[in-house]
């Protein structure tokens, strides 16, 4: 989500002092108004690597994070809280002709900003939940005697750790 406000900052800058849609009435802007596509290129690349980032992490987390018996319904979860998510990016488009162009970025950015807190908090947590496959001798985010935790859910089978 980082790296996601990230490229919404390059659309901040970008826009900065360009007019907001309300004053151009549905009009393509003046010339002296229009600024190149690599804004917009760069803006997609952002994005693009956070959800490479973003998106094998989530359903990770998901679906290895609770019980066995519920993996389904836990990978079923995140997408869709991905799809609530993307839904309510529509209400963007609500201020679109409210705020001048470089605040509707701007609350894009503080959207991100929130939610990546909200997941930094969480972190501590799910990597501190219950052993999986406990059942099966497996070894998952706990001191063992081959070291130290590892990072959240990472997991060794018994051959691998030595056992």
């Amino acid at each position: 989500m980082l790296l996601t406000s990230l490229a919404f900052l390059i659309l901040i800058v970008a826009s900065i002092g360009l007019p907001s849609p309300k004053s151009l009435e549905g009009r393509v802007a003046p010339a002296g108004d229009l600024v190149s596509t690599y804004w917009l290129i760069g803006t997609y690349f952002m994005l693009t690597i956070a959800e490479l980032f973003l998106s094998p992490m989530g359903i990770s987390l998901f679906s290895k994070g609770g019980a066995a018996q519920v993996q389904g319904i836990d990978a079923g979860g995140w997408f869709a809280a991905t799809a609530v998510g993307n839904y309510l990016v529509t209400v963007i488009g609500y201020f679109w002709l409210r705020v001048p162009l470089w605040s509707l970025w701007l609350i894009l950015v503080v959207c991100c900003l929130l939610s990546a807190a909200f997941m930094f908090g969480i972190m501590k947590k799910a990597g501190s939940g219950p052993p999986r496959h406990k059942d099966k001798g497996y070894a998952c985010n706990q001191e063992s005697d081959t070291g130290p935790a590892f990072p959240l859910f990472v997991c060794l089978s018994p051959e691998s750790a030595g056992r």
